[in-house]
């Protein structure tokens, strides 16, 4: 499963002719929530802005301290929770809602691939841990370990290689352990709720993941990255496989003069294009279970209801509620279908009769 889990970017902020670049007016969404908290070491803003149910949507920065960087800089980072949905695009959209802006470069992007811990993978990590293999052009690099359940020996779940100046940095790791599945308190449900509408076995997950950092120093057919290019799939498949190709190289350490001698390992292979099988299976429709039909019918009848409408904490649990059954019983075509629009923007529309909307000063609370 190919997933983009870090989206950071910058553009420059279009000004209008009242505005200055160290006081731009900065909007929020109808129907979000803007919080304006305490600044970094690199900026004097940061916002965050949320959904109309709570779920935290983007974070953005603007106003650089420093004298080097443009002042009209502005910095987005999307949330993780919509970068696994297939649409975060309508979240990048709102980008140009919050202040108009010409793209930049993208600061940081993580692209990654997970994947089931065959014996044959699970060599590969031992023989590099153990370093009876190595990944060429990589001179820096952590193990993280824990003892085996079984025979209680140390057994690493987590391989990072490369330096922090790093424009490329990988990670092999147990994505099973670092969520926690297994356990009463499984974290990021929008994962490996993934896993399972693929077949996958949740218990037994790794993730290949490179971190790239080189801004536009990456281009796909000769061309340099643009904004609709970090939400389009294909795109990150194809940027994934080319680094894959020719920058996680790993070798056995078989001691030849020249090291590309020395035969090369693959965690996995990938085809050069990613298949229609596999975006017909991410983006199918599932079939509509009748029971949860039936409840997403009584939580729509509840949430129209005069005392629901009239009490912005009961319509918040009756929204989560919806929420959930929609994500679980992967009803999102459905409800469409029903109400002419999809589930978060019905409920936007319905939020809008309440308060604990627009832009909030949260600094100092």
């Amino acid at each position: 499963m190919v997933s983009c889990d870090w989206l950071q970017f910058t553009g420059h902020m279009i000004l209008d002719i009242y505005e200055s670049a160290d006081a731009p007016e900065i909007l929020c969404p109808i129907g979000h929530r803007l919080e304006i908290q305490d600044g970094t070491k690199v900026f004097n803003y940061r916002g965050i802005l949320y959904d109309s149910i709570g779920n935290k949507e983007l974070t953005i920065l603007w106003s650089p301290k420093s004298k080097v960087i443009a002042k009209t800089i502005i910095m987005f980072e999307v949330a993780n929770y919509f970068l696994y949905e297939n649409n975060y695009g309508d979240v990048l959209a709102l980008t140009q809602q919050v202040h108009p802006y010409k793209f930049a470069n993208p600061t940081r992007y993580d692209i990654c691939v997970d994947f089931e811990l065959t014996a044959k993978r699970r060599r590969i990590i031992e023989g590099l841990y153990y370093n009876k293999m190595y990944l060429s052009n990589k001179q820096e690099g952590s193990v993280f370990w824990s003892k085996g359940a079984a025979d209680g020996m140390p057994y690493p779940h987590d391989l990072s290689f490369g330096s922090k100046k790093s424009d490329f940095k990988w990670k092999i790791y147990n994505k099973t352990k670092e969520l926690k599945l297994g356990t009463n308190e499984p974290q990021k449900p929008y994962i490996w709720q993934r896993w399972q509408s693929f077949g996958m076995d949740i218990y037994n997950m790794w993730r290949c993941e490179v971190s790239v950092t080189a801004g536009n120093g990456v281009m796909v057919n000769n061309r340099r990255i643009d904004l609709e290019d970090l939400c389009n799939s294909a795109w990150l498949y194809k940027v994934f496989n080319n680094l894959y190709e020719n920058r996680l190289i790993i070798r056995k350490k078989e001691n030849h003069t020249r090291r590309k001698n020395d035969t090369r390992v693959w965690l996995f292979k990938l085809p050069l294009e990613l298949s229609a099988k596999v975006c017909a299976k991410e983006t199918s429709e599932k079939q509509v279970d009748d029971r949860a039909s039936k409840h997403l019918n009584r939580l729509i009848d509840m949430i129209q209801s005069p005392i629901c409408m009239q009490t912005p904490p009961l319509f918040d649990a009756y929204a989560n509620a919806l929420t959930e059954i929609i994500c679980r019983g992967h009803l999102a075509n459905y409800f469409q279908t029903i109400k002419g629009m999809p589930y978060n923007e019905w409920l936007d529309m319905m939020w809008e009769e309440y308060s604990g909307q627009g832009w909030k000063d949260m600094r100092g609370i």
